[in-house]
């Protein structure tokens, strides 16, 4: 299969998202030895796949458009269509951003629903109407992936998703947190904190 991966937060390697999709291409460039994948980004990136199989390609956005209007365009028509050119299988959103008008099969990853339960995520118009638009079009996703139990109940019950549509995918955990540090260091920072 190809496989479409949206990586626009790759351009923001340290944000949420933008971590989540290189920890996403690092474990597929180690489990997976048969498939095709076609790493959508708005601009050049710093990431280096380590993998063959992984393919970066600058999609760029429409610069004539004010920045939150041309991620929107991105995300729902530059993206599809560029997917569609390539003969893309499936397509992996990295976020919540199901494209509406989009006949390529999609999976969509939602980590929670924190936004859309707290007013303080949606502190304007353009952003309520974001996240309203996001909430409708998750549905149109073939599957979601979301990291606990608990975030798939709350994504079945405020996306109106079927459970059966969700399933849980832990996160892992950086190498930079699996190394061994001796008993004194650990003793150390102990009685610091």
């Amino acid at each position: 299969m190809t496989i479409a991966i949206n990586g626009y937060f790759l351009s923001r390697p340290f944000t949420g998202f933008g971590n989540y999709t290189v920890g996403l291409l690092g474990g597929l460039a180690k489990i997976d030895r048969s498939n095709r994948y076609l790493v959508f980004v708005p601009q050049k990136v710093t990431y280096k796949p380590t993998n063959k199989r992984i393919k970066i390609v600058v999609l760029p956005e429409k610069r004539w458009l004010m920045a939150s209007a041309a991620k929107f365009v991105w995300e729902q028509y530059q993206l599809p269509k560029a997917c569609a050119k390539a003969n893309v299988d499936l397509i992996h959103q990295a976020y919540p951003a199901t494209a509406k008008f989009c006949s390529i099969p999609q999976i969509v990853s939602i980590h929670d629903a924190t936004p859309w339960h707290f007013a303080e995520h949606n502190y304007s118009a353009k952003i309520r109407a974001y996240r309203e638009f996001t909430r409708k079009t998750a549905s149109r996703a073939a599957h979601v992936v979301t990291v606990s139990s608990f975030a798939a109940q709350d994504i079945a019950k405020i996306f109106g998703i079927a459970q059966n549509k969700i399933t849980v995918i832990y996160n892992g955990s950086d190498p930079a947190f699996r190394h061994k540090i001796s008993a004194v260091t650990a003793a150390n920072v102990l009685a610091k904190y």
